[in-house]
């Protein structure tokens, strides 16, 4: 365990429920406890020499990154002096196309060049994607294969992550020395929408990089009537080996797995139950049982979650969470890729709410650490200049298939002159 001292995590605990703090991990004991130095205390804004902490009490943990200012110091008040919504630009009467002004909006910016990224709305994204299949000939399977690619590199950096590799550490390899990340389970829970399909096609990438993958998608056992695109991802899975199980079928599967000696060791879950177009009252009853049973699942689970577009229960064009069986309930994520542009859900969701207006807070824990990534679909600048968006050329990516992105926002507790 001597790799991780030395890293910087930022750890969110159980009991006092939400309690945020940061140090310099000086000792690990696999399954038992985690041991931080110089530690940051973010509730009573106060410095303690050392801490120790259970395993069992970590709710989340990450890694501060060195790439910027330190989110765990009092942070300097800005210089703007508009007044600034959620999301909003300077109120104008005009479009601004001062870049400089433009940079100091926020929103969502591109790592590592700082350029801000427009979002989109789900409608904008289904006409892009009808532009591309209708007028330049640019399929859905090629859209799912440049989609599954990007998901598929994504999930093979979060196994790189060293917070995931702190708690695999902690957690299940504590419970099984034969466990590791590489040997470890990726489980991709998907539905019958266009993020199933992609992440079916992620599945088969990530095989055949010789990863463990399980995939559970909601509605198999009525395969004929599943999107003819999801199909034929599900075919292709299957040529190259992989299994698709249904719900049950896959809970059987974990408790076999649980019941052997090493347990079954999963180190990331795929979210892509809920796609973009149809939110969880439209699923049939049957299949809003088996959505519900596998998001208390994901979170319950100790394996970090892979989010598509947005986190299943997070609505794609408002990010508010979604009310199930009478209480609120999203996937919650500790990394998520938009796929082709951000959704302006995905904006809103990790977007605190202004400090004099609780009223309009998305209910999800801000304290959360979202990694935010962005994975190319292929989409060249012609067919963006054809959809009318802001993304008018389209988005740079640097050369790349996927980049990461980060939220930036605005002090507003600063006063007015």
């Amino acid at each position: 365990m001597s790799q991780f001292i030395g890293l910087h995590m930022r750890v969110v605990l159980r009991d006092p429920a939400g309690h945020l703090l940061t140090g310099t991990v000086s000792d690990v004991q696999a399954g038992i406890s985690l041991t931080l130095t110089n530690v940051f205390l973010t509730a009573t804004r106060e410095w303690i020499p050392h801490i120790r902490i259970d395993a069992a009490n970590i709710a989340d943990l990450s890694e501060v990154r060195c790439d910027g200012p330190d989110t765990n110091l009092p942070v300097p008040k800005t210089t703007l002096r508009y007044q600034a919504s959620r999301r909003s630009s300077p109120t104008t009467g005009h479009r601004s196309t001062d870049y400089e002004q433009q940079q100091q909006q926020p929103g969502l910016y591109l790592v590592p060049s700082n350029r801000r990224v427009e979002t989109i709305s789900t409608l904008q994204m289904l006409n892009i994607e009808n532009i591309a299949a209708n007028e330049m000939g640019f399929s859905e399977a090629l859209m799912a294969e440049n989609a599954g690619r990007g998901i598929a590199e994504v999930a093979v950096t979060a196994l790189s992550d060293p917070a995931m590799k702190v708690r695999f550490e902690m957690v299940v390899a504590g419970a099984s020395s034969n466990a590791s990340l590489r040997t470890s389970t990726i489980v991709i829970l998907a539905g019958n929408n266009k993020s199933g399909t992609r992440a079916l096609a992620a599945g088969r990438h990530l095989r055949n990089k010789n990863f463990d993958v399980v995939v559970c998608l909601v509605g198999i056992e009525r395969e004929r009537d599943l999107l003819e695109d999801l199909r034929r991802q599900i075919q292709l899975y299957r040529n190259f080996g992989g299994k698709v199980l249904s719900k049950n079928d896959f809970f059987e599967y974990l408790r076999k797995g649980t019941g052997s000696a090493s347990g079954l060791p999963i180190s990331l879950i795929i979210d892509a139950l809920l796609g973009l177009t149809m939110s969880f009252e439209e699923l049939r009853v049957g299949d809003q049982a088996s959505v519900y049973e596998l998001m208390e699942w994901a979170n319950r689970n100790e394996a970090f979650v892979l989010a598509v577009d947005v986190p299943s229960g997070i609505d794609p064009t408002s990010g508010k969470v979604a009310i199930i069986d009478g209480g609120h309930l999203f996937v919650k994520p500790r990394y998520v890729v938009a796929i082709g542009a951000p959704k302006k859900g995905l904006l809103e969701a990790v977007t605190p709410p202004p400090h004099d207006d609780s009223g309009l807070s998305s209910d999800i824990g801000h304290e959360d650490v979202w990694r935010l990534f962005i994975a190319d679909l292929g989409l060249g600048s012609s067919i963006w200049r054809k959809s009318g968006t802001k993304i008018r050329r389209g988005i740079d990516f640097d050369g790349k298939w996927v980049l990461e992105m980060k939220y930036r926002g605005l002090d507003e507790s600063e006063e007015e002159d």
